[in-house]
C-alpha cells in the first residue's frame, strides 16, 4: 500500500521525493512542466525537463512533498500552485483518477479526460491514446487482444493469441470491449473500454474531421456537432520489427469488434492526410497499432 507523507516548511526549495520499495530515493524539483498522472496500477510522471517516465504504484512506498505553494509545482493544471496540487498528488498515490466528469474540451493536463462530442449514445471520448501522457502523444501500441506494447517484432509468430500462424487465431470473441483482452480496460481500469465497430461508426456519422497539426504533430480532429473535439495523432503502424512505420502520416486505431468472416482481421479506423481523412476498415490482428478508449 502506497502512503503519502506531505510536509510544508519555509524552505524555498520544492522537491518531491518518491521513495521507492528498493530503499532507492528520486528527488524531483518541481516547476510548471511537471506532471503526475494515474492510470490503472501505472503512475506517468512527466518530468522538470520534459521527460516522460512511468512507474508502477507498488514499486513507490512512500512520497514527500516539501516547500511553499508559489512559483511551480502546479500538478492538477489549474493554473495555480496551492494545497489543492498536494491532495491532488495523494489521490494519484492512492490510485484515484483526477478527473471524473466530461468535458467538450481539455480542462487541464490531467489526461486522460472524457470529451463529450454530443454523440446520440451519449459516449465519450478520451483525449489521448492509451499510453500517451497527452493528447498529441502517440502513445503504445498493440496487438488486437494484447495489452502491453511489445518489445520484440510483431508477426504471427510472436502474436500471443494464435499457434504461429493466421490460420491458427485463438477465439476471443466478436467483442473484446472490457474483456482481459481489452488494452484500455487492463491499463486504464473502469471505465474506460477499447470502441466498438458501432461506436467507430457513430463517431464517423456525427463529427466533422479534418487532418491538422497540433503542437506539431500530424493527424486527425474530430469536431462533435456540440463544439466538442478530439486529436488522434498519425501514430503509424508497427509490422514484422520493432521500428513504426508512416508515423506522421497514417493513423490505425482498434476496436474491439473482430471481422465476422474472418478471425484473423479486426475492424480498425484508418486516418490520413487524403480526404476524408478517415475510414473504417479491416486489419490482420497481429499488427500493432494505437487504441484510443471510450466510456460509457
Amino acid at each position: 500500500m502506497v502512503m503519502a507523507a506531505v510536509g510544508w516548511t519555509t524552505a524555498d526549495a520544492q522537491t518531491l521525493v518518491l521513495h521507492f520499495s528498493d530503499g532507492t530515493l528520486l528527488n524531483i524539483e518541481m516547476n510548471t512542466k511537471f506532471r503526475m498522472m494515474n492510470i490503472g496500477d501505472r503512475i506517468f510522471v512527466t518530468m522538470p525537463d520534459g521527460e516522460q517516465v512511468e512507474y508502477s504504484r507498488d514499486d513507490i512506498r512512500m512520497l514527500t512533498y516539501e516547500g511553499v505553494a508559489t512559483g511551480s509545482g502546479d500538478v492538477n493544471g489549474d493554473g495555480n500552485v496551492d494545497v489543492a496540487d498536494i491532495a491532488s498528488v495523494i489521490d494519484i498515490m492512492a490510485g484515484h483518477q483526477a478527473s471524473q466528469g466530461s468535458f467538450t474540451n481539455c480542462p487541464n493536463a490531467n489526461h486522460p479526460h472524457k470529451i463529450d462530442l454530443g454523440l446520440p449514445s451519449g459516449t465519450k471520448w478520451a483525449c489521448c491514446n492509451v499510453g500517451a501522457l497527452m493528447p498529441e502523444a502517440y502513445g503504445d501500441m498493440f496487438a488486437w487482444g494484447e495489452t502491453r506494447m511489445r518489445n520484440e517484432v510483431y508477426s504471427w509468430t510472436t502474436y500471443t493469441h494464435c499457434e504461429g500462424s493466421y490460420d491458427t487465431c485463438h477465439d476471443l470473441g466478436m467483442n473484446i470491449a472490457k474483456t482481459a483482452y481489452d488494452a484500455a480496460t487492463v491499463n486504464w481500469h473502469s471505465p474506460w473500454r477499447m470502441p466498438t465497430f458501432d461506436q467507430y461508426r457513430e463517431l464517423y456519422d456525427n463529427t466533422t474531421a479534418v487532418w491538422t497539426k497540433q503542437n506539431g504533430i500530424n493527424g486527425v480532429k474530430f469536431t462533435g456537432k456540440n463544439g466538442g473535439s478530439i486529436f488522434l495523432p498519425a501514430a503509424g503502424i508497427i509490422w514484422n520489427d520493432m521500428v513504426v512505420e508512416s508515423r506522421g502520416e497514417l493513423g490505425c486505431y482498434w476496436s474491439a469488434t473482430i471481422d465476422q468472416n474472418y478471425s484473423y482481421r479486426a475492424i480498425y479506423l484508418y486516418l490520413s492526410n487524403s480526404a476524408p481523412y478517415k475510414r473504417l476498415s479491416y486489419r490482420e490482428i497481429a499488427y500493432g497499432q494505437s487504441v484510443r478508449a471510450v466510456a460509457e
